[in-house]
């Protein structure tokens, strides 16, 4: 017990004084439980993708995200039941499944520029009705004329190549401009309202991001649309950093994101990589409270997933680490008054100060003992016999 105690206080006073150490632990994500035997199995790179690794989580049989579940046609698989408990329960699509919602669902909007659809009130969006309020959901179309630049008739096969050539490109500043299909304009119209020339790579407009230089010997390629496209096709990584590098990382090394714009230097392992993590390393402080929090039973007679029901173990454990930090403290005050009694004492035996209104020997708030009277007497009859 005494131990446990002595444990929990070090795990208190340690997320006091560093508390990065608690935002590096972790846990598997909801519906996945640690997988066994897994604390030194290494992961594919830091402390995180230790949480999506098969080899330090697994799915948890208790739960959504342990099961093989096909929702019917008008449900979705539910992300956020992944932690449910599926129990006893004969229907677990209805334990892990949530109705799709419907285009004539109230609680959500279309993208700028866009409006709701009519007459559709019983299509079903993807998922939740968040779902129904996207540019690509059945609920919305471009809020624009039929005949404007960027409604629904440049999609249509009757327009090849959005009607704009190679070296022009569909403008989506020109979406609201209305071409004039009954006069003689006709496509050429559509080119000259709905079109915009295409950028080169030899476009001064823009610079390749950090990390990233022009290509050689490319200048009369064709961007995707503007020049602030450009950087997609005409850039490609430094070939003296670490993003142009192949993989040479060592087995217990991983090719670091953080580190792609490092100069590679002579030590490719160093300036490029670094080392992976191993599945103890994602959990930190957890793993250490999941050990000192008995994990008690359920209804059912299956042990509790970590973090069910452990509330009360856990304010019990906070109050009596608690009292023991008290007790430290008054240990701590205690030692230092001893300390200053000792330092007193050891003044006994020198001289006291002229001005200090002591005698010799004299401890500062110790009394001087008064001699008895038979002490007196008897110091005088020893003179006596002496004469």
């Amino acid at each position: 017990m005494a131990s446990t105690l002595l444990r929990q206080a070090c795990l208190i006073i340690v997320m006091l004084l560093n508390p990065e150490v608690c935002v590096s632990a972790a846990s598997c994500s909801s519906g996945y439980s640690r997988a066994p035997d897994s604390d030194l199995k290494m992961c594919a790179g830091d402390v995180y993708s230790c949480l999506d690794d098969v080899r330090c989580c697994e799915p948890d049989r208790r739960k959504c995200a342990g099961q093989t579940i096909q929702c019917s046609i008008d449900m979705y698989l539910d992300p956020e039941k992944a932690g449910s408990s599926i129990g006893q329960a004969a229907d677990q699509t209805a334990m892990c499944c949530t109705h799709r919602a419907k285009c004539g669902s109230q609680g959500y909007t279309c993208p700028d520029g866009y409006r709701k659809r009519v007459s559709i009130d019983n299509m079903l969006c993807a998922t939740d009705v968040a779902s129904c309020g996207g540019e690509d959901s059945p609920c919305c179309e471009p809020d624009l004329d039929v005949d404007a630049c960027g409604s629904n008739l440049l999609a249509s096969p009757y327009v090849s190549n959005a009607g704009c050539g190679r070296s022009r490109y569909r403008d989506p500043a020109k979406a609201a401009s209305i071409i004039d299909w009954e006069s003689n304009a006709g496509m050429g119209d559509l080119v000259s309202k709905c079109c915009s020339q295409t950028a080169m790579c030899s476009s001064t407009a823009y610079s390749c991001p950090e990390g990233f230089v022009k290509k050689q010997h490319m200048e009369s390629e064709l961007c995707p649309s503007d020049a602030g496209s450009c950087s997609e096709s005409c850039c490609e990584a430094d070939p003296t950093t670490c993003r142009a590098q192949a993989d040479n990382c060592s087995w217990d090394h991983y090719r670091d994101p953080n580190k792609a714009g490092n100069k590679v230097g002579t030590d490719m392992l160093r300036n490029c990589c670094s080392e992976v993590a191993i599945c103890r390393d994602a959990f930190g402080i957890q793993a250490a409270f999941e050990e000192l929090s008995p994990i008690a039973p359920n209804e059912g007679g299956l042990p509790k997933a970590p973090g069910e029901g452990h509330w009360p173990s856990y304010l019990l454990h906070g109050a009596l680490a608690s009292l023991l930090l008290m007790s430290l403290v008054v240990i701590f005050r205690q030692r230092k008054h001893l300390i200053n009694i000792e330092k007193e004492l050891k003044r006994v035996g020198q001289p006291a100060s002229p001005n200090s209104g002591l005698s010799n020997g004299q401890v500062l708030g110790v009394p001087v003992a008064t001699p008895t009277e038979e002490a007196v007497n008897g110091s005088v009859i020893q003179d006596k016999s002496q004469v």
